[in-house]
C-alpha cells in the first residue's frame, strides 16, 4: 500500500509541475523515467508507467507554449532507467541549468521504503533494483531533494 500512496503522490507532484510551465527566455530540461518491466521478476511489471512517461516527454515537447528539443530530455524508459544511467541523467540535468532555466524529474515506476534499515528511507525502484534491499541499489528521495535543492539555491534553477 505505501508503495502506490508514494507513487501517486510523486506523480501528483510532478503533473503540477508541468501544468505550471511558463514561458520565457529560459531553457527547459526534463529527465523523464518510465519504467514498466523491472529486469526482478519479484517486482511486479507496470501496465503504463512507461507510455506515462513518454507521453510526458511528449507534452513537453510538442504541447507546450514553448517546445523542450529532444536534446535538452533525457527520457529513460525500462531497461534504459539502470540505477547508473538515472544518476547519470541526474548529473546531466545539474550540469544543463543555468540561472532562470526550468528542470524537470518525472519518474513512473515503483517505489518503497526500506524496512530493513532503522531510517525507513524512501526509494525509487531503477530497472535493476533487487527488491527490498535498496540502500545502495535504487534512487534515494533524500537524494533527489538533494539534487533538487541543488538545482534551485546552486544553479538557481525552477524546480
Amino acid at each position: 500500500m505505501r508503495k502506490h500512496v508514494l507513487f501517486c503522490i510523486l506523480c501528483v507532484t510532478y503533473c503540477l509541475a508541468a501544468i505550471a510551465h511558463t514561458t520565457g527566455n529560459s531553457n527547459t530540461y526534463a529527465v523523464i523515467i518510465g519504467i514498466a518491466a523491472y529486469q526482478n521478476k519479484a517486482l511486479p511489471a507496470l501496465k503504463y508507467s512507461d507510455k506515462d512517461a513518454r507521453l510526458f516527454a511528449d507534452y513537453l515537447q510538442q504541447k507546450t507554449n514553448r517546445p523542450v528539443p529532444a536534446t535538452h530530455l533525457k527520457l529513460l524508459l525500462n531497461s534504459e532507467a539502470s540505477l547508473a544511467a538515472i544518476y547519470e541523467a541526474l548529473d546531466w540535468l545539474k550540469e544543463q541549468c543555468k540561472p532562470g532555466d526550468e528542470a524537470y524529474f518525472y519518474f513512473s515506476g515503483h517505489g518503497d521504503m526500506e524496512v530493513n534499515d532503522s531510517r525507513q528511507q524512501a526509494f525509487l525502484l531503477a530497472y535493476d533494483s533487487p527488491p527490498n534491499n535498496y540502500t545502495n541499489n535504487a534512487i534515494s528521495i533524500s537524494d533527489i531533494n538533494s539534487i533538487a535543492n541543488e538545482l534551485s539555491v546552486n544553479n538557481k534553477a525552477k524546480v
